[in-house]
């Protein structure tokens, strides 16, 4: 993921990261979610949703959610949280 690059303008990610249950700890979490939140941004018009149980993604990732939606993975309360970008321009057909 930190080495991740892309020859198009425009794509999506989805993602289901470590939230910190099983496997890595809090401080791996935290370098992890900064990493990915600088990855993603890195790509201007890409969108990124991001399936997590982290309480304060948002903080770690650096930037707020355009939407967030609650949900289970198994027991575990997690969030779906979307950061969306602009769709790109069609050519318009004459």
């Amino acid at each position: 993921m930190r080495d991740f690059s892309s020859r198009f303008s425009h794509g999506v990610i989805i993602s289901n990261p470590p939230y910190g249950e099983r496997l890595s700890d809090r401080r791996q979490i935290e370098v992890l979610y900064r990493d990915y939140g600088k990855m993603v941004r890195s790509l201007d018009n890409w969108c990124a949703y991001t399936l997590t149980s982290v309480t304060d993604f948002e903080r770690l990732f650096g930037k707020k959610a355009d939407k967030k939606r609650k949900l289970y993975n198994g027991k575990l309360e997690c969030n779906v949280f979307s950061h969306l970008a602009q769709p790109p321009k069609r050519d318009k057909v004459k």
